[in-house]
């Protein structure tokens, strides 16, 4: 009895100590999701900038700037954010520096095409957009972009795996104690019941 209620202490303190490790990969697997929406966030402010300068190259009227002076202030704190976020992995840290340089170039030669169009020279604005210098840009954006959620994507698989592997061993944890605590009662309640049955004839022979 005393060794069953043993393991039965054992497999529930195992039991426990699986669940907390599943309660820190599943963290892991939300922080992971986390990274993955800021890296589109800061992709999708990159794409609204651009937005903006083409529709304010094309009509000269301001309204059009609007998507792009909000993302142009927004993009310095959401790049903040990602870079916060992969503190833990060397090489997300080394691939963000990366994306905040290419969206610092982008957003200056947007503003160089802006400035060239404000002062009513349509046809020199349009020129620097032809040398596609921003498309380069933009196409090593969305390259880096690719290979970072990708490497989160993978982080991703792999603590989803970790995740339900570890609450599988805490359901088979509580089964097995569970079966054990169960084993346990019915050897004890047979034990007791032998004693008694021996303490009766033990009674009677002595009568």
């Amino acid at each position: 009895l005393v060794v069953s209620a043993v393991l039965a202490g054992l497999i529930a303190a195992a039991t426990i100590a699986t669940g907390i490790a599943r309660q820190s990969e599943d963290e892991w697997v939300r922080h992971t999701l986390a990274v993955r929406n800021q890296i589109s966030r800061v992709l999708s402010l990159v794409q609204r900038a651009e937005t903006g300068q083409r529709g304010y190259l094309l009509t000269g009227r301001d309204v059009y700037l609007a998507p792009y002076e909000q993302a142009s202030k927004e993009l310095p704190s959401a790049l903040n954010e990602l870079g916060n976020l992969v503190i833990d992995n060397p090489d997300q840290q080394q691939s963000v520096g990366r994306l905040r340089q290419l969206t610092t170039d982008k957003l200056r030669e947007l503003q160089q095409s802006i400035e060239t169009r404000k002062t009513g020279d349509v046809n020199a604005a349009l020129a620097g957009v032809n040398t596609d210098v921003g498309r380069r840009l933009m196409d090593d954006t969305y390259s880096l972009v690719g290979v970072m959620d990708t490497k989160e994507n993978e982080l991703l698989e792999q603590r989803r795996a970790r995740s339900s592997m570890i609450g599988g061993l805490v359901q088979a944890g509580a089964v097995a104690a569970f079966i054990l605590i169960c084993i346990s009662g019915a050897i004890g309640s047979l034990l007791t019941r032998r004693t008694f049955t021996e303490v009766a004839q033990a009674h009677d022979q002595l009568l």
